[in-house]
């Protein structure tokens, strides 16, 4: 087959007569052309992204012809590519084995698994991203794609730079995910190791997050408490006036404002107790300044240690009490 020039000046098969009449044939010719252009030198050899590492590539394609080339066009581009898997069910062995940063998937893939299918369970298992290689750009495929949360998206034909641009970017966004759920773990591990009491809530009012502090503290396991009013959690009791005072958290979500209540409060237990605590209430933005969320930090004041430990120290002589009638020794 003859070669003709691409408007991007890189050389590609010559379109196929029997595309005119043949469906199939125009899709299959197209695709090669895609191929052709990947393959040929349309990237610099050995090319690298800035930050120098190699990023693993797992290709997931049915034409062999046709993968071959994309292998050989990837590599030249400066990623790897260990394997190239031909159906959903191969790509979900290999994937297990090289743990690659990224799917090139062949959303029209044949077999048991569809390309999409394929990309669904890539990402469920092994957290991997996909970008489509459509032949046409439907819009019910491209609903379907959707739900998987592509990182790209290709209608062929397409020339090789475009093709490296939509993987250097699904690489960048892998990145910043990766980075955002380390952020999340540091802080996650951050609130679980802090003395005060941590409790987010949804601008409904229904707790996201409780910390072991604030499980401690307000006598609610966090499995309990997740998804319930704030109302029902944080009872919060004048000390003089023993009336019930308004729940800091609400008062910010209504406000929008950050809350710091005077002292003299109590935290009312689901044990029962009642617990001196400070409090600081703060609303949580998101990037535009809508409102998404509530924080409230307990910390239980110094003053409430002493009555603690002498009811501590009353049940402790009870106990002794009770042994010493019995004839026992006292235990401790």
């Amino acid at each position: 087959m003859r070669s003709e020039r691409t408007g991007a000046g890189w050389p590609s098969p010559a379109a196929n007569p029997a595309e005119k009449s043949n469906p199939v044939e125009k899709q299959r010719g197209a695709v090669l052309r895609s191929a052709a252009i990947l393959g040929s030198s349309a990237y610099p050899q050995g090319a690298r992204r800035p930050d120098m590492t190699q990023a693993t590539i797992l290709v997931v394609g049915g034409e062999s012809i046709i993968v071959q080339d994309f292998e050989s066009g990837l590599e030249s581009m400066g990623y790897d590519v260990p394997v190239v898997a031909a159906s959903g069910e191969e790509a979900l062995r290999q994937a297990g084995e090289v743990r690659p940063d990224l799917a090139l998937i062949d959303i029209n893939l044949r077999g048991e698994m569809d390309g999409i299918e394929t990309a669904a369970r890539l990402r469920e298992l092994f957290g991997v991203p996909p970008v489509y290689l459509a032949a046409h750009g439907d819009q019910e495929t491209f609903d379907r794609a959707r739900i998987t949360e592509p990182f790209g998206y290709i209608v062929r034909p397409f020339d090789a730079r475009d093709l490296y641009i939509t993987i250097e970017m699904a690489l960048y966004r892998r990145r910043t995910e990766s980075r955002f759920k380390q952020s999340e773990r540091w802080l996650a591990a951050l609130l679980h190791a802090t003395a005060d009491a941590v409790i987010a809530v949804s601008t409904a009012g229904l707790v996201l997050f409780m910390s072991p502090a604030a499980e401690e503290l307000t006598g609610w396991r966090r499995e309990a408490a997740l998804g319930e009013d704030i109302t029902a959690i944080l009872e919060i009791v004048n000390e003089e006036t023993r009336e019930r005072a308004a729940n800091p958290v609400t008062e910010v979500l209504r406000k929008g404002e950050a809350l710091v209540p005077p002292g003299g409060f109590q935290l009312a237990s689901r044990d029962g107790q009642e617990i001196p605590v400070d409090c600081r209430a703060v609303p949580i933005r998101d990037d535009r300044g809508a409102l998404t969320a509530a924080l409230v930090i307990l910390r239980e004041t110094l003053q409430s240690e002493a009555p603690r430990l002498d009811n501590q120290g009353r049940k402790q002589a009870e106990r002794v009490l009770v042994a010493r009638q019995a004839g026992a020794a006292p235990s401790r």
